[in-house]
């Protein structure tokens, strides 16, 4: 890989998965003090449940933890989970409506939310869960964020936030997280 005419690292894939599968790849900064980069992969097998990569690329002093809740449907009688997510990790959920959030490491109950979005998971998808962002001690600083990648429309949950039966297309896609790399 190349940013202009300067070389910042090479990406080698050994071998191929023998059924139809998803790479991610993600690139991005390695430390706070340089343009040096990091690479981070998964292959992403075939399953009927949605699947999420959680991904930490964030490079700073912030401490975060990444959670995971169903969003609350109009009417719903049950209390929604609410469950952390370990960063590089892989999960398979139901498919539904949720809302990931990033909370700073702390043990005290009512604590600030630092970034929130919605995801939303339909069967037969691979998603990405990724925490953004550098304090660089050189160059721009990029604040901490929240990135979930592809975004799936809500109509196609049929109505219910867990257990909309639609069998969306297999996503096939290289994430590269470049623009918190190098601008």
């Amino acid at each position: 890989f190349k940013v202009g005419k300067e070389n910042i690292g090479t990406f080698t894939i050994s071998d191929l998965p023998r059924e139809d599968a998803t790479l991610l790849l993600i690139i991005y900064r390695h430390d706070t003090e340089s343009t040096a980069v990091s690479f981070q992969s998964h292959v992403f097998t075939r399953m009927s449940a949605p699947q999420i990569g959680v991904l930490d690329t964030y490079r700073g002093k912030s401490a975060s933890s990444l959670h995971i809740e169903d969003l609350a449907m109009p009417g719903a009688n049950s209390t929604p989970r609410d469950e952390t997510l370990r960063f590089d990790s892989v999960v398979a959920i139901d498919s539904g409506a949720y809302r990931v959030s990033l909370r700073p490491d702390s043990s005290k109950a009512n604590v600030t939310v630092r970034a929130t979005t919605k995801l939303i998971a339909l069967n037969n998808q691979a998603y990405i869960v990724m925490r953004v962002g550098v304090e660089a001690k050189e160059g721009p600083s990029y604040p901490e964020e929240l990135v979930v990648f592809p975004r799936s429309d809500p109509a196609l949950l049929g109505g219910s936030p867990r257990g909309g039966g639609v069998v969306g297309a297999f996503v096939v896609a290289v994430v590269m997280a470049l623009s918190q790399v190098f601008l």
